[in-house]
């Protein structure tokens, strides 16, 4: 799985979403409305059938208590 992490930057990006929600207790509606972003898009940053530029991955790290560097490369403090 090595090159796949080289290949892919936000590899294991959508588990540490879903993750990262799920420890926080909030549900997709709300994250969604204090993100700015649908739920349809939210689906489908969790199922990794896409992934959100920087701009919303900070406010995603901000909302759910966690840092950028872990939601978006898995990388803890």
């Amino acid at each position: 799985m090595k090159d796949e992490k080289n290949k892919y930057p936000l590899y294991g990006f959508a588990e540490r979403l879903k993750l990262a929600r799920h420890k926080k207790g909030i549900g997709k509606k709300k994250l969604c409305s204090r993100v700015g972003i649908s739920r349809e898009s939210l689906s489908n940053y969790e199922g990794g059938y896409s992934t959100p530029n920087l701009t919303i991955v900070a406010k995603l790290a901000k909302e759910l208590d966690v840092s950028l560097d872990y939601l978006a490369y898995g990388k803890q403090g």
